[in-house]
């Protein structure tokens, strides 16, 4: 049995099917795969800017202190992680005070396992809307930096006066200082 010859128009159709499968692929695993390492590149770059222009602001917004004296230092500091944590723990227990926040708990650790030494701390405490919305724009622009990782708050049924009990997780970078 042999085959009738295939048709030009056989050929054709062939020809732009094994053409659409060819670019489906194409566009399948090469162009995606690009398009997402393109897009990807391009988030990391957007944050590290938002992260740069955060740290100028905090720099530009901070007072400059006595004269002579620079700009208050970015990073905590203290020659043990012992000795940042207590710098941490002394200033978050300012925040809350000035931010009318009453502290339940405070623990302060050192982070060992971040590429560049660090100091994290988790903080619950009970305080009002007014209180929390003062301590999130106080921990905003704080010197020295500290990065909010865990943040929840909740109404607690048993307190009076609409108190909300809140619960903040920071970290902040420490240099060791002789």
């Amino acid at each position: 049995m042999s085959r009738p010859p295939i048709s030009a128009r056989e050929r054709r159709t062939i020809a732009w099917g094994a053409t659409v499968a060819v670019t489906a692929l194409l566009i399948a695993f090469w162009v995606l795969p690009v398009v997402r390492r393109w897009r990807a590149r391009e988030d990391a770059i957007a944050t590290a800017r938002e992260r740069l222009a955060r740290l100028e602001g905090v720099l530009a917004a901070s007072p400059a202190g006595p004269p002579g004296a620079g700009p208050p230092p970015l990073l905590l500091r203290g020659r043990t992680p012992d000795l940042a944590g207590s710098a941490l723990q002394a200033a978050l227990q300012d925040l809350a005070r000035t931010s009318r926040v009453s502290i339940t708990r405070l623990e302060v650790l050192p982070d060992s396992a971040g590429q560049a030494p660090a100091v994290r701390a988790s903080l619950s405490a009970t305080t009002d809307v007014y209180g929390l919305a003062d301590l999130l724009s106080r921990l905003q622009g704080h010197t020295p930096v500290l990065a909010a990782e865990t943040f929840t708050v909740s109404m607690n049924p048993v307190l009076r006066g609409h108190l909300l009990q809140l619960t903040l997780g920071v970290q902040a970078p420490w240099v060791p200082s002789p």
